[in-house]
């Protein structure tokens, strides 16, 4: 049997969590800035990173959304790095660890 405390969500997000979105949200800021700076990015690259800023923030407020969309942007990266037989590279192990900190974080989410 679950206890009130238990069931409701502490008053601030964990560790974990705080990391998490705030390692997307730099991803998405910098991704952006460079987009804006020397505007060297594609269409691909420029929603690529809005959503890893919006998941950050979304993952900062606990929505599922955030969580979600940051697994989808990122299995469409790995899927294309897996496709492309780039998986020895520091891009893909970004990719692993930013879907594994979003999974580990999932229960935190609502």
């Amino acid at each position: 049997m679950t206890t009130l405390t238990q069931q409701l969500p502490t008053a601030r997000p964990s560790r974990k969590l705080r990391v998490t979105a705030t390692i997307l949200w730099a991803l998405g800021l910098t991704g952006l800035v460079s987009y804006s700076v020397w505007g060297t990015a594609d269409l691909e690259f420029t929603v690529f990173s809005l959503s890893l800023f919006v998941s950050g923030l979304l993952l900062r407020k606990r929505r599922k959304a955030g969580g979600v969309l940051a697994i989808a942007a990122f299995g469409m990266t790995g899927i294309a790095q897996l496709a492309t037989r780039a998986v020895l590279t520091v891009e893909f192990a970004i990719t692993v660890v930013i879907v594994l900190l979003v999974l580990a974080v999932w229960r935190e989410l609502r």
